[in-house]
């Protein structure tokens, strides 16, 4: 399902928060299943590291670290596995921790001559990739340098990159204005193109006729209103649904999930979300309208939904 969102009433710009920003550093993990004892010391050693070198390099008054133990505490309350090898599982978990940002670590290779660690910082929000590197290095003294010069580059890079955006980005519009009149369906001149294939070929647009759109009549528009530029966009709704665990009293069908915003490589972030319920959709909209500070249009009590005539919301 591909959404727009439409209110009858043009949105307010949300305010950015001010509170820290929260960033969680996940526990190392091996590539190998198998890993032995020093292996996973080895890990622990380098998650802990990595947190002292994210310490130091943030500034306190922007951003707050949260620690292994806090953590662990959270997690275990919420059975969930602290182990995570992949980009949606770290972003999954580092919202379930309360995290903007989520740093994971992978160890690709190690033996006595050679340690190789894939770093990785996400912004949980979005489901963003801020940055990945790979510390190589022969020795584990060196291994450590090059992992704290890393996570700093990482770090400042994602700061510089944040500021340059806001939260809770204004949807993009348009906005139709009442007592707008326009034809819909098919003409007689598309129906000919239809008919009699011979005739000289229309542009594309022109010839999508089915029974349901003749004959052509003309819609006029009593009542403005605003409809998104175009359909919601993963990094849109994850953007959105972040803000649930701020918020109390909507009236949703159920916790919306995040959705994955990169395929191995390919970065989905600015592709629509096709993977949601008619449900979830109508739940996103009323969310939506609180962020914008609108009232809500739907009314939904487990599967059944009303709409709310009054509202200026989505």
């Amino acid at each position: 399902m591909w959404i727009h969102l439409l209110h009858l009433i043009p949105p307010a710009l949300a305010e950015v928060s001010a509170n820290p920003t929260w960033v969680a550093v996940l526990e190392f993990q091996s590539t190998d299943q198998s890993v032995s004892k020093e292996t996973r010391t080895l890990l622990h050693r380098l998650s802990n590291r990595a947190r002292q070198s994210t310490l130091d390099t943030l500034p306190h008054t922007q951003y707050s670290i949260l620690t292994k133990d806090n953590m662990l505490e959270i997690m275990t309350e919420n059975g969930i596995d602290l182990s995570c090898t992949d980009n949606s599982c770290a972003v999954s978990m580092g919202r379930s921790v309360g995290a903007d940002w989520v740093l994971m670590g992978e160890m690709i290779e190690y033996s006595e001559h050679f340690i190789s660690v894939d770093l990785q910082l996400y912004d949980t929000l979005t489901g963003t990739l801020l940055g990945m590197t790979e510390v190589r290095n022969q020795t584990l003294e060196g291994s450590i340098r090059e992992m704290d010069a890393s996570i700093k580059t990482l770090m400042v890079s994602a700061q510089s990159r944040m500021q340059k955006s806001t939260r809770h980005t204004p949807l993009e519009t348009t906005t139709i204005s009442d007592n707008t009149s326009f034809t819909m369906g098919c003409t007689e001149t598309k129906w000919k193109q239809i008919l009699t294939p011979m005739l000289p070929v229309f542009p594309t647009e022109q010839i999508h006729c089915t029974d349901n759109t003749s004959p052509s009549s003309r819609v006029h528009i009593k009542d403005g209103f605003v409809i998104t530029k175009h359909t919601v966009t993963t990094s849109e709704w994850n953007e959105t649904v972040s803000t649930l665990s701020g918020l109390s009293g909507l009236s949703i069908h159920e916790n919306l999930p995040l959705v994955p915003t990169h395929h191995w490589s390919t970065d989905l972030s600015a592709y629509p979300v096709h993977t949601v319920t008619w449900l979830e959709a109508v739940s996103f909209a009323n969310l939506r309208s609180v962020v914008d500070n609108h009232t809500e249009c739907y009314t939904i009590e487990g599967t059944s939904v009303d709409l709310t005539e009054e509202c200026t919301g989505w």
